[in-house]
C-alpha cells in the first residue's frame, strides 16, 4: 500500500487534540473527537489492506491477525506493565485494585465494556484511572475480529455485496448511536455497535478508492480544506455536553473522510505532510498510550493540584517517551526484517501471563493493602480506614435489606398495607445518603428513591442540562397519583449553591482556596429555581427540603492528602459554615416572601451555634470524601434526621 504522509499528519492532529483535551485546555473542549478521527483512519487502512489482498486472492486471516498483533500489542503491553509498576508505587489499595481489574479487561480486549460500568468518560474521577483511554483500543480490536471475517465471507459471492453490507451496517450503527446517545450516552460512547459507523465511514472511503471513484482536481483542494475545517470546528466548539457519537459527530467524521478521500496532492496534503506533523503522527500510537498514565499519576501524586505548567511538562515527557517507545518497542516488532514470529509469540504469551498473574495477585491481596498500610503513619491509617468506605459503601441502600426500601412494583401494595403511603426521597447522591440514614432507623420504613445524576431542579432553567432526572415526569406522576404518596423529601449537594470569585462552584475548588482567603458568595437564582419547582410539587403532597449539610471539603477519601493537613486542623471551615447559613436564611426568607408551600428543614443547630455533626466522633470519620456521609456518619445522622423530619411529617 502506497505510503501517504498526510494520514500521519492527520494522526498528529488526532492525538494532540486528545492530549490537549485531557490537559483541560478550554480551546480544545472537543478534543476527544481525536478518537473519532483515529476510528475513521483505522477503518480506511484496515479495509484497504484486506480488500487489496482479497482482490489478489492472497488474503490470510492468520497473517492479518499477526500484523495487527505486531502493531498493537507490544507497545500496549509495555505501557500496561509500566503502569502497573507505577501503580504499585504511588496508588492506594482501592485505586490499585481498580487498576488491576482494568488491566484484566485490557488484556482481554474488553476495557470498553468494563469501563462502561465504571465512571463516565467525562467524570472527574475517571481521570485518575491510568488506563481508561484503552476503551478505544478495545473497540478497534473488536472491530478487527468482525471486519475481516465479514469481508472474507461476502467477497466469495460478489464484490459489490461487500460494499453494500458495510454501507447498511454503517447507517444502522449511526441510527442506533443517535437513538441511544441521549438516553445512555456512555453506552453510545464506549461500545462497538454505536462506534462501528465511524470505522465504517473509513471502510466506505476505501471501497470508493478501490472502485476508482475520484473527484476532479479543482474540487480536491476545496473538499480537503473543508474537511480540515470541520475537524477543527469540532475540536473547538464541541464540549463534554455534546451528544456524541450521534448525528452531531457526522461533522468531524465527514471532515476526516473528506481529508482522507481528497487530500492527495493538495494544499491540505502539503500542510499535513510537514515534518513536524508526520513525526508526531508516526509516534501517535505510543503517545496516545502513554499520555493518560502520565497525566493520571501526576494528578494522583499532586492530589489533583494541577495547572497549565504541570500539563506542559507532562506533554513534553509524553512525546519524549512516545518517541522512545516507537523507536525501541513499536519498530522492532513491525519493520522489516521483523522480530521472528516465534520470538514474538513467546513475548506476547509471557506478557499476557505476567499481567494476568500480577493483576489476580493484586486483586486477591485487596490492592496490596497490607503492604500499603505499613508505609502509613497512625494518623494516615485513620483516614485510610475511612477512605475504604468510599468504594465499599457508596450506595448504602444496597446493603440494607428491608422489604419496603424502594420495593418492586409488585410489592408496593403490601408495603402500603403495612406502613401507609411511601415517602419519596428526591435529589442527587446526597439524597441517597439521606435515604440510607433513614433506612438505618425504624421510623420511616416505606421509602422510594427518585434520585439521579445532578438531580437539581435548577437545571430546568439551564440550557444543555447534564441532569439525568426527569423533573417533568415526576411532576406528572405526582399530579396523576396524588393520593399514592405521603411526602417528598428533597436533598442535594450544597456547594453547588456557593460560588467562587471566578464563577465556579465550591465543590470544584480545593479546600486551600478557602484556607487562603478565597471569596465565596451564594447563588440565589439556583436556590429560587429549586424552591419554585418544589413548590409546584406541593399541590399534590407535603414537600420538604431537608437543607444541605455543611461540607468539610477536606479530601477525607485521600489518606495521604487528608493527613497532610493534620488531624487536629481538619474541621468545618468558618467561612463555609457562614455560606451554608446564608443559604438557609435566603431560602427561608424566599419561602416566606412568596408564601411557598415548601417546608424548609434546617440541619445546622442555630440554638447552640454549632454544626449538627462533627467530622470525627470517637472512632468514626463521619464523611468518606469531601461531602458525602460515611456509613457511620449516616448512622449518627439517623436520629437527628428523624427528629427534624418528624417535626413536619408527624403533624396531624
Amino acid at each position: 500500500m502506497t505510503y501517504r504522509p498526510e494520514i500521519d499528519g492527520l494522526r498528529a492532529i488526532a492525538v494532540l487534540s486528545v492530549i490537549f483535551f485531557h490537559s483541560g485546555f478550554n480551546f480544545f473542549s472537543g478534543g476527544y473527537i481525536g478518537v473519532d478521527i483515529f476510528f475513521v483512519i483505522s477503518g480506511y487502512l484496515i479495509t484497504k489492506i484486506i480488500v487489496e489482498e482479497l482482490s489478489r486472492d492472497n488474503f490470510s486471516l492468520k497473517n492479518f491477525y499477526i500484523r495487527r498483533s505486531r502493531r498493537i500489542l507490544p507497545a500496549l503491553f509495555f505501557t500496561v506493565f509500566l503502569t502497573m509498576i507505577m501503580g504499585l508505587w504511588i496508588m492506594d489499595p482501592a485505586d490499585l485494585l481498580d487498576l488491576a481489574k482494568t488491566i484484566l479487561s485490557v488484556i482481554s480486549f474488553s476495557s470498553n465494556i468494563f469501563l462502561y460500568f465504571q465512571d463516565g468518560y467525562f467524570d472527574a474521577a475517571i481521570e485518575d484511572n491510568p488506563l481508561f483511554h484503552t476503551w478505544s483500543l478495545a473497540v478497534e480490536e473488536q472491530y478487527y475480529l468482525v471486519i475481516p471475517l465479514l469481508l472474507g465471507f461476502l467477497w466469495r459471492f460478489k464484490t459489490s455485496l461487500v460494499f453494500y453490507a458495510i454501507l447498511v451496517l454503517t447507517i444502522l450503527s449511526l441510527l442506533f448511536a443517535e437513538l441511544i446517545v441521549r438516553s445512555d450516552q456512555m453506552f453510545a460512547f464506549f461500545q462497538l455497535p454505536t462506534r462501528f459507523w465511524e470505522l465504517g465511514v473509513g471502510s466506505i472511503i476505501s471501497f470508493m478508492e478501490f472502485r476508482g471513484v475520484a473527484v476532479k482536481k479543482q474540487l480536491k483542494n476545496f473538499l480537503s480544506l473543508l474537511g480540515l475545517s470541520l475537524i477543527f470546528y469540532s475540536i473547538i466548539f464541541f464540549n463534554k455536553h455534546s451528544p456524541v457519537p450521534g448525528f452531531l459527530t457526522l461533522i468531524p467524521i465527514i471532515g476526516t473522510g473528506l481529508v482522507i478521500f481528497s487530500s492527495k496532492n493538495t494544499l491540505t496534503s502539503k500542510i499535513l505532510s510537514l515534518k513536524l506533523f508526520v513525526g508526531i503522527g508516526l509516534i501517535s500510537y505510543s503517545a496516545y498510550l502513554i499520555h493518560q498514565p502520565i497525566f493520571a499519576f501526576v494528578r494522583i501524586y499532586r492530589f489533583g493540584d494541577m495547572h497549565p505548567g504541570i500539563y506542559y511538562q507532562a506533554i513534553i515527557i509524553t512525546l519524549l517517551l512516545a518517541f522512545l517507545c516507537w523507536k525501541l518497542i513499536e519498530n522492532p516488532f513491525r519493520k522489516k526484517p521483523p522480530i521472528d514470529l516465534k520470538v514474538f509469540i513467546k513475548f506476547i504469551s509471557f506478557s499476557l501471563l505476567t499481567l494476568f498473574a500480577s493483576s489476580v495477585l493484586i486483586i486477591n491481596a485487596n490492592g496490596m493493602e497490607s503492604i500499603y498500610k505499613k508505609r502509613l503513619s497512625e494518623e494516615e491509617i485513620i483516614f485510610f480506614e475511612n477512605a475504604k468506605q468510599l468504594n465499599q459503601n457508596r450506595n448504602q441502600i444496597k446493603q440494607i435489606k428491608k422489604p419496603c426500601l424502594n420495593p418492586k412494583e409488585e410489592d408496593f401494595s403490601k408495603c402500603k398495607e403495612r406502613h401507609g403511603n411511601p415517602i419519596i426521597i428526591f435529589g442527587d447522591s446526597h439524597a441517597s445518603n439521606v435515604m440510607s440514614a433513614l433506612s438505618f432507623g425504624d421510623k420511616y420504613q416505606f421509602l422510594i428513591r427518585r434520585d439521579g445524576y445532578h438531580c437539581h431542579p435548577y437545571h430546568l432553567r439551564e440550557k444543555n442540562s447534564i441532569s439525568t432526572c426527569d423533573f417533568l415526569g415526576l411532576k406528572k406522576e405526582l399530579s396523576e397519583k396524588s393520593n399514592k404518596f405521603k411526602a417528598l423529601i428533597f436533598n442535594q449537594l450544597g456547594s453547588y449553591f456557593i460560588q467562587t470569585k471566578n464563577g465556579d462552584t465550591l465543590n470544584h475548588v480545593d479546600i486551600d482556596y478557602i484556607i487562603n482567603g478565597g471569596s465565596l458568595s451564594i447563588d440565589k437564582e439556583r436556590i429560587k429555581a429549586n424552591l419554585d419547582y418544589l413548590d409546584s410539587l406541593s399541590e399534590h403532597l407535603d414537600v420538604i427540603w431537608l437543607a444541605s449539610w455543611v461540607e468539610p471539603r477536606y479530601p477525607l477519601h485521600s489518606p495521604r492528602k487528608a493527613a497532610s493537613y493534620g488531624l487536629e486542623n481538619i474541621n468545618f471551615h468558618p467561612e463555609i459554615i457562614k455560606k451554608f447559613n446564608e443559604i438557609d436564611a435566603y431560602a427561608m426568607n424566599y419561602i416566606k416572601e412568596k408564601n411557598l408551600q415548601v417546608h424548609y428543614v434546617t440541619l445546622f443547630d442555630y440554638e447552640k451555634g454549632r454544626n449538627w455533626i462533627n467530622i470525627f466522633t470517637n472512632n468514626c470519620v463521619t464523611f468518606n470524601d469531601k461531602d458525602h456521609l460515611s456509613e457511620c456518619g449516616e448512622k449518627i445522622a439517623t436520629p437527628y434526621f428523624e427528629s427534624k423530619l418528624g417535626a413536619v411529617l408527624d403533624k396531624p
